[in-house]
């Protein structure tokens, strides 16, 4: 079994966040549709993610499902 911090979450809630602007600051200027299409879907996927893991740095979580 591995075990994370909850430093380590929120290291990885961090960079999230970095990844997240990246993609927005490539859907504001790229010209290419479906490069700003997929720029957007990947921000809404790592959004996701780091919702998930906000809520486990919040609710005092000890465990995570993986399926």
């Amino acid at each position: 079994m591995e075990k994370l911090t909850k430093t380590e979450i929120k290291w990885t809630v961090d960079a999230l966040q970095l990844t997240i602007g990246y993609y927005e600051q490539v859907m504001q200027r790229s010209t290419n549709q479906m490069e700003r299409g997929m720029a957007k879907l990947q921000a809404e996927n790592l959004g996701s993610v780091k919702s998930k893991l906000e809520r486990v740095l919040s609710s005092g979580c000890k465990r995570i499902a993986v399926d």
